[in-house]
């Protein structure tokens, strides 16, 4: 019987995890742009992580230092 290494596990559980983020940044990206929240404008893709009923999540959202973010434009990635 061979042992797998749980570093191995790790590494797909990260990569997988980090193929999310990217899609998650790439759609939020590219929801700005459709409602014309362009960084010359002085809008920024803001992510942090956040605790959610379900778990720890990581949270994408746009930020303006002086305009109020869209609520309805977040995207949620389970740490899960």
């Amino acid at each position: 019987m061979t042992r797998r290494d749980p570093l191995d596990d790790t590494g797909r559980i990260a990569s997988r995890y980090s193929a999310r983020v990217t899609a998650a940044r790439e759609r939020l990206a590219a929801l700005m742009q459709e409602r014309g929240l362009t960084l010359a404008a002085g809008w920024r893709p803001y992510e942090e992580i956040v605790n959610t009923p379900e778990g720890m999540a990581f949270l994408l959202r746009p930020v303006h230092r002086t305009e109020a973010s869209p609520e309805d434009l977040r995207i949620l990635v389970p740490l899960a």
